[in-house]
């Protein structure tokens, strides 16, 4: 049982943060330094609360484990994440426990404080991850290093209100290349890890899923259709790989429209924050819609406010091959779709580490078959509701809007009498007199500052602000 399929008996089918299930659900918690653990409310969601009372003699690390029963199945974990929040300075670790190994992540970047922080880690990214026993993990445990403060005088408390095994399509790390890429279809050349003993292991995958309540979700076999995905990243293009399964290669003969024909398709949205995948926002403010024609060798069409381009015209470069698959056991027709992207076909942003990207990944079939690698987003065409995240590299914190204000508006040249049945209708004390020459005043009406916010400076008051 992996442990989305764990949550899901424990959350009515949401995965979230572990925090967020029945703790006692597992079997129980372990102190080995004397850490006193209680389970309490945060913000009034279910959290776990650390308390370190002071020692004889002085301690520099603590360690508490989450044991599982039964065992989990994290080979499909993609990253590790907790989020803690502490009465002192101390640092945190994270680790796993198998059958057959353990993995430590060392002591994170950054220490821990009184404001509630996340850490991520890729799983591939900690020492020996490849010899642990993924398939059959025994525990999560976490690290404090105290030697930021004195634990013979003072006292420590620790907050846990997230402990999660993030699958990739949930959070997805784009990572650098370790060497060159060649966009030639050879994928097990730059993509991937390989081990002192020049054993290959794949990179980390997105798997693309039937989408809920579609009229075919139930005929479609993984033999049939199935697909992944993955990307990385340089300086000048996002790479993008896809893997597919398909009995009918490269069929299809819509030229006009090749979402019908065997494709891939790949929505990008740069720029976005987290709400704007939550709630929405138009494509065409953010992004476009990149599809390869695999009947037409993986032309790639890019759409961008509903205009069709050609995207090699713009600099986009593909390889396109037939590979068969491994389906649950068995060899099936399939094909390697590798392609590199310019991230100069994206305005006005520039990647940067940490940045966030929405994406969206249709795989689709000349028979009407269609797997998604977000499958509660309904129109990825249309709108970023419902998107993926991807981070590059790590995800930094999210900024806040930065709000800007108009220019002071300029004083007003004023009547000096107006007159309304011989009455005077308005007061002399909004205005001021200016000397206009040696022997001339003008009076003019203050003015008011113009205080608007937007969050885009355009649509500012003074649009050259």
């Amino acid at each position: 049982m992996n442990l989305r399929s764990l949550l899901s008996l424990l959350a009515a089918g949401i995965m979230f943060p572990l925090a967020a299930a029945d703790l006692s659900r597992f079997q129980k918690w372990e102190s080995y330094t004397g850490v006193k653990l209680e389970r309490i409310e945060s913000d009034g969601c279910p959290a776990i609360r650390l308390t370190y009372p002071r020692t004889a003699e002085k301690k520099t690390w603590g360690q508490v484990s989450l044991h599982f029963s039964p065992v989990l199945d994290l080979r499909n974990a993609g990253n590790l994440e907790i989020t803690v929040k502490s009465s002192r300075k101390i640092y945190v670790s994270m680790g796993l426990m198998t059958r057959k190994g353990n993995l430590w992540s060392g002591w994170l970047k950054n220490a821990a404080g009184p404001r509630e922080r996340t850490w991520s880690k890729a799983i591939r990214e900690i020492k020996d991850w490849e010899k642990a026993d993924l398939a059959r993990t025994t525990a999560f445990t976490i690290g404090l290093g105290l030697y930021g403060y004195d634990t013979t005088k003072e006292d420590l408390e620790v907050i846990i209100t997230g402990m999660t095994a993030v699958e990739p399509s949930d959070r997805f790390l784009v990572p650098r290349p370790t060497a060159g890429v060649s966009i030639d279809g050879a994928y097990k050349d730059d993509w991937g890890l390989e081990d002192v003993l020049y054993n290959w292991h794949e990179p980390v995958f997105i798997p693309l899923r039937p989408l809920p309540g579609s009229s075919d979700t139930k005929r479609i076999s993984p033999e049939h259709l199935s697909g992944k995905c993955s990307f990385m990243y340089d300086d000048k293009y996002l790479y993008f790989l896809c893997l597919a399964a398909d009995q009918t290669l490269f069929s299809g003969k819509d030229v006009l429209a090749p979402w019908n024909n065997d494709s891939v398709e790949l929505f990008l949205a740069a720029g976005v924050k987290n709400r704007h995948l939550a709630k929405g926002k138009s494509l065409t403010e953010c992004g476009f819609q990149v599809i390869f024609d695999c009947s037409a060798q993986g032309k790639p069409c890019l759409f961008r406010n509903r205009k069709k381009l050609d995207g090699t015209a713009l600099g986009i470069r593909t390889k396109l091959l037939r590979e068969n698959q491994d389906v649950n056991g068995r060899v099936v027709p399939g094909y390697v779709l590798e392609a590199a992207i310019p991230w100069t076909l994206f305005r006005d942003w520039t990647p940067v580490k940490g940045a966030l990207l929405g994406y969206c990944v249709n795989l689709n079939d000349s028979a009407g078959g269609h797997l998604r690698s977000s499958p509660e987003c309904r129109q990825p065409s249309g709108s970023t509701a419902g998107y993926s995240r991807a981070y590059l590299e790590y995800p930094a914190p999210e900024k806040k809007d930065v709000f800007r204000f108009g220019k002071c508006a300029e004083n007003i040249l004023w009547p000096e009498e107006y007159n309304a049945a011989g009455k005077r209708i308005w007061s002399d004390e909004f205005c001021t007199r200016i000397q206009s020459s040696a022997t001339t005043e003008r009076l003019y009406l203050n003015g008011f500052w113009a205080v608007q916010g937007f969050p885009k400076e355009e649509l500012s008051a003074d649009p050259a602000n």
